[in-house]
């Protein structure tokens, strides 16, 4: 064997071994659906137009993040900072979909018309109406 085809075989294992140790350094998803999650909440964002885009935060039921019932909630902090809670109930639900449009549909009301406008007031309805999958599934109150 001449000299290039030893150090051909020399680099070609280094990278096997690379690619090797990058996949076995990658994390497993956190939890079951992890990435149904983060595709359906990136082209929401993107829909709506979110950009920054607002964390998400996956919740256990009954930890006080959600209300008796939610299944998701759009939260805007003091400092600014947006969050859109996610009950891991509705991780295997049809309705994830519908749930993200509809807490989006909130976050942008608020960025265009603020924090004094009706919950799911005519602002809300028409964002709706204009950005969501199915403007049906972003609210019963359409």
């Amino acid at each position: 064997m001449n000299q290039n085809a030893f150090t051909l075989r020399i680099h070609f294992i280094r990278a096997m071994l690379c690619v090797a140790l990058v996949a076995a350094m990658t994390p497993p998803p956190a939890f079951p659906g992890q990435d149904r999650l983060a595709a359906i909440a990136l082209d929401t964002f993107k829909r709506f137009g979110l950009s920054p885009m607002p964390r998400v935060r996956l919740v256990k039921s009954g930890s006080g993040d959600l209300e008796r019932g939610e299944l998701a909630r759009a939260v805007v902090y003091d400092s600014g900072r947006e969050e859109v809670r996610v009950s891991q109930r509705l991780m295997s639900d049809p309705r994830l979909p519908g749930a993200f449009d509809h807490e989006a549909a909130h976050l942008l009301t608020w960025r265009i018309h603020g924090h004094d406008v009706e919950v799911h007031g005519p602002e809300f309805r028409a964002i709706c109406r204009k950005y969501a999958r199915d403007p049906k599934s972003c609210g019963t109150h359409l």
